[in-house]
């Protein structure tokens, strides 16, 4: 979708197909499970929301200057970490993602599949197999 056209989609009451990795069972459970009272994507949603509107602007600034000249704090990660990267996901896509995975992680994995966000609703056997192989390289190796 272009950027700045989900209102237009969402006015426009426009829908798109559902994943062929979603059976009619599971779509009519994920739609019983969003609509209704107490229901919905509220929740799931609220981590993008504050990401967007600057609620946390002053807690992250507050979080600086209490840091003083720690700041800005070296983060690494020593423990093997792994990347799955998914080629057909426009937010999550791996020139986006891997850069500052990448600057963090001392042992780093990665492996690109041409999937959408879901990846392990579309391609679980691909999923389970690069995660298998990934364990059995750095993480069983080590032990």
């Amino acid at each position: 979708m272009e950027r700045g056209k989900t209102e237009e989609f969402v006015a426009g009451g426009k829908h798109l197909p559902r994943g062929k990795y979603i059976t009619e069972e599971d779509g009519t459970v994920i739609r019983d499970h969003l609509i209704g009272p107490g229901r919905g994507m509220t929740g799931p949603l609220n981590w993008y929301k504050s990401a967007t509107t600057g609620v946390l602007s002053a807690d992250d600034k507050e979080v600086v200057a209490k840091l003083g000249d720690k700041f800005p704090v070296k983060l690494s990660a020593a423990q093997p970490v792994l990347f799955l990267g998914t080629n057909l996901d426009p937010v999550c896509a791996p020139p986006r993602a891997l850069p500052p995975t990448e600057k963090v992680a001392t042992d780093f994995t990665s492996a690109n599949l041409d999937t959408s966000h879901w990846l392990m609703l579309e391609q679980p056997e691909r999923v389970n197999a690069e995660i298998e192989k990934w364990l059995e390289t750095k993480v069983q190796k080590k032990a």
